[in-house]
C-alpha cells in the first residue's frame, strides 16, 4: 500500500513538473561509482578518444570525463543555445574541443527542428508518438545548421586509439 502510494506521489510530481518543460528522473550515476570501481571495465579498455555526437548541453562528457579523465573529447552540438551551454559547461577542460555542427552523412545547411525542451529537437519532425509521450515538447521554430561528414573532419581531429563514439541524435544516426 505505502508503495502504492509513493509511486501515484512521484507520477503526480513527475506530470506537475513535466507541465513546465522539466523531467525529474533519478540519476544512476555518482563520483563514488567510479571510486568504488563501478566503471572499471570502461576504464581498462584502454580508451584514449572520445567522439560525443549530438552532445546537447554535455551530460554525457561531465560523466565520461570523470570515468576518462585522461580522453581528449570531440563533441557536436548544432543547437546553437545548448552550444553555447556546452561551450560553457566544458570551458575548463583542455582535453574537450566542441563543434558547433551537426554530423551525416552528406555535407550540406539545413533545418533542425528546435524544441523548448532541447533534448527533444531532432532533424526529424516529431511523430504524435513522441508529443504524447512527452506533451512538454513543444516545437519551437525551425533552426539552420550546417552538417558535416565524420570522414571529412576526421583527419583535423587528434584521434587517438582506442575511440569511444558515443551517438544521441534522436532519430538521426543512421544518417551519421
Amino acid at each position: 500500500m505505502k508503495e502504492l502510494l509513493l509511486n501515484k506521489i512521484k507520477l503526480l510530481i513527475n506530470n506537475f513538473i513535466a507541465y513546465f518543460g522539466y523531467q525529474l528522473y533519478k540519476a544512476p550515476f555518482s563520483k563514488r561509482q567510479i571510486d568504488s570501481g563501478h566503471f572499471k571495465w570502461l576504464q581498462e579498455l584502454g580508451i584514449q578518444s572520445v567522439i560525443d555526437i549530438g552532445a546537447n548541453e554535455g551530460q554525457f562528457i561531465e560523466k565520461i570525463s570523470l570515468i576518462l579523465p585522461e580522453a581528449d573529447i570531440y563533441s557536436f552540438e548544432p543547437l546553437k543555445k545548448s552550444f553555447e551551454k556546452l561551450q560553457k559547461n566544458t570551458s575548463q577542460h583542455k582535453n574537450i574541443t566542441v563543434f558547433n555542427f551537426a554530423l551525416g552523412d552528406e555535407e550540406k545547411e539545413s533545418v533542425i527542428h528546435r524544441n523548448e525542451y532541447s533534448a527533444s529537437s531532432s532533424m526529424l519532425e516529431l511523430t504524435t508518438l513522441h508529443t504524447d509521450a512527452f506533451p512538454f515538447a513543444e516545437n519551437i521554430r525551425e533552426e539552420k545548421i550546417s552538417i558535416k561528414v565524420l570522414d571529412t573532419i576526421s583527419p583535423d581531429l587528434n584521434l587517438k586509439k582506442k575511440i569511444l563514439l558515443k551517438i544521441d541524435v534522436q532519430g538521426f544516426e543512421i544518417n551519421v
